[in-house]
């Protein structure tokens, strides 16, 4: 992709990506390039500062990005904290159906004395 610092007939400046300089041309001789200012269609490219890559560019390139490796302690330690979620989705779980279960008791007035004690403190 180059970007081209472009310029109306009316001196408005703006910028544009092309996939080559060939593309520009073609465009620019089909008039599909306009000015967002004016919408003039006689567009020229206009004097810009050429692109200089850093001295660090080629390394850059060449660096490829690093995978992660999953140690064993990490996996361990993902392990575990999945296996606590688990249970607690579980006691979660376990919770709700005694309390679906006190409620149909509850219902049905099959409660003693104490049991509607304890009910009351908990």
């Amino acid at each position: 992709m180059i970007k081209y610092s472009l310029e109306c007939n009316q001196s408005h400046t703006f910028d544009a990506w092309f996939s080559d300089s060939l593309n520009f041309e073609k465009q620019n001789k089909n008039n599909q390039i306009s000015c967002p200012n004016c919408s003039s269609l006689k567009i020229k490219k206009s004097i810009m500062a050429p692109s200089i890559p850093s001295k660090n560019y080629k390394s850059d390139l060449e660096k490829k990005p690093r995978k992660k490796k999953i140690t064993l302690k990490l996996f361990s330690a993902r392990f575990v904290n999945m296996s606590r979620i688990i249970l607690i989705m579980l006691e979660i779980s376990l919770l709700m159906k005694q309390d679906q279960c006190t409620m149909e008791k509850k219902k049905k007035g099959r409660f003693t004395e104490k049991q509607q004690l304890k009910m009351l403190l908990i």
